[in-house]
């Protein structure tokens, strides 16, 4: 069978024909899942567990359950008042979250802390709705650097965390 050459003309056309198909085809948008919608599946993803306290012990409604909750219903996150805590309310940011969720499909793991808690600054990620802490991964503390803790801090990198710290008994995810 004799193979089919295109001229210089034709292969204008071809891509002309291409062109006119591809402009008039329907595009494809890709839609971002809001804060809400990204809690929501937080708060149904078994290998996620939300602290419902504070590592420091205080109890006031801004652990990170009730964030992921308070999201999942439209609102925004409230945050600590104590320490250099500033206290108010914060939305959590969908990429955060969708982080949290990206590393569910490999691991189980403990949130200790998203924009509640007393952190280390005044200027933490936590308070921007941008950051949160692990203290478990596999059911085992992240006291030390290991494989599991490696591997939780190149994948929160992977999904795009610019801010990704060991801290000696949390990793600390920030976007």
């Amino acid at each position: 069978m004799p193979a089919h050459r295109l001229t210089g003309g034709s292969r204008f056309a071809a891509a002309a024909l291409g062109a006119a198909v591809l402009a008039g085809a329907t595009p494809i948008v890709a839609v971002a899942a809001t804060a809400q919608d990204l809690a929501t599946q937080i708060l149904n993803t078994s290998n996620i567990t939300l602290a419902t306290v504070h590592v420091s012990g205080v109890v006031d409604g801004a652990d990170a359950h009730n964030e992921i909750v308070d999201t999942s219903h439209g609102g925004q996150a409230k945050r600590s008042h104590y320490g250099t805590a500033p206290g108010g309310t914060v939305a959590l940011d969908p990429r955060m979250l969708q982080g949290m969720l990206n590393r569910a499909r490999s691991v189980s793991f403990r949130v200790s802390e998203i924009a509640g808690g007393s952190h280390m600054t005044p200027q933490s990620r936590h308070y921007l709705g941008l950051a949160f802490d692990v203290d478990l991964i596999n059911g085992h503390g992240t006291r030390g650097d290991g494989p599991d803790v490696s591997a939780f801090m190149q994948g929160c990198r992977n999904d795009g965390a610019t801010q990704v710290l060991f801290e000696g008994n949390h990793v600390h995810c920030g976007w």
